[in-house]
Parts: structure tokens; C-alpha cells; sequence
């Protein structure tokens, strides 16, 4: 396993992790003084999504799963709301954690969600595409559809991202 720590001046901003078999590092690090996990995916990566809500289970988080639309209808506004309803319902706080397991659209619409739901949540990206691992994850970006690509959106920068390399195999 191989780390790579983003810094803005002298503050770490984000880590990237690169490596195989990465589920345990994934949930020891989410679970790092957090109670509950949001782990959203996309049809495609549901298998994945699963376990690793398996293993934020088994070190004592409290898991809510939700697969949001493929590709960029899943950066609708629509959706974005749908979330921030489930986080209320499930009385989530800014000690808790948004992972997102996808592509590049998915991690977008986390980070945004991540970002903006109580002004500010940590989140967490499992790229599963290449593209999704080499830009998407990395830098901050985050945003949402509105009349056009991207147009609602923020810079946020995950708290870390993991490129499993098994996952991308």
C-alpha cells in the first residue's frame, strides 16, 4: 500500500491510498472517531458498496446504503435532495462520514452532498474507474447538474480517496 498526502501549505487537505485488497484500511479509516457511515453507489458498483458497508458493520458503524442513478443522472438536484433526506431521517452529523464506491459522476455527487449537507461532512472515495481515480477523486472538485454540466458546485477535498487496484483489475 502506497500513500500519497495532498497538503495546502502545511495542512494536510486529503490522502490518496493506492493498493490491493484495501477494505480494512477503508473502514479503519472511516470509522476513526465516527459512529455512522453514508456508503452511496451506483447500480454498477452495488456488489462493492456492499462490502465494504459489510466491513464498517464489523467494526461498529451504524450503515445507511443508497445506490444513486448511473453516469450523470445521478447529478441532479433531485437526487442530491433525496440523500440529504435520508442523512436527516437518519440523524447524521458532521462527526459522520459519506463514502462514495464509483466513477467519476458518482464521486462528484458525493463530494457535493459531502460538502454541502450540514456545511460540511467528511467524505470518502473508492474509485472504480480509471478516469474516476486520476481526476475525478483527486482535487476537490465536486458539483452538480443544473441547466448544464457542473454548474452547481464546490471545491471540497475528500478526506481520502482509495484506488484498490483489485477493484479496478
Amino acid at each position: 500500500m502506497r500513500s500519497h498526502v495532498i497538503t495546502e501549505g502545511s495542512t494536510t487537505v486529503s490522502e490518496i491510498v493506492v493498493g490491493r485488497s484495501l477494505a480494512a484500511a477503508i473502514s479503519d479509516a472511516a470509522a476513526q472517531g465516527r459512529t455512522k457511515a453514508a456508503v452511496l453507489c451506483q447500480p454498477s458498483t452495488v456488489h462493492l458498496a456492499e462490502v465494504f458497508a459489510t466491513d464498517l458493520r464489523s467494526v461498529g458503524m451504524d450503515v445507511t446504503g443508497y445506490t444513486l442513478p448511473d453516469g450523470e443522472e445521478a447529478k441532479q438536484l433531485s437526487v442530491v435532495e433525496t440523500v440529504y433526506r435520508m442523512l436527516n431521517e437518519r440523524s447524521f452529523t458532521r462527526n459522520d462520514v459519506v463514502l462514495g464506491v464509483g466513477g467519476g459522476a458518482l464521486t462528484d455527487v458525493t463530494g457535493f452532498i459531502a460538502a454541502t449537507y450540514l456545511r460540511g461532512l467528511s467524505a470518502m472515495y473508492v474509485a472504480t474507474t480509471l478516469l474516476g481515480a486520476v481526476d475525478a477523486t483527486i482535487g476537490g472538485k465536486t458539483a452538480v447538474n443544473v441547466d448544464g454540466k457542473n454548474l452547481a458546485g464546490v471545491f471540497s477535498h475528500p478526506e481520502k480517496v482509495f484506488i484498490d487496484i483489485d477493484v479496478l483489475d
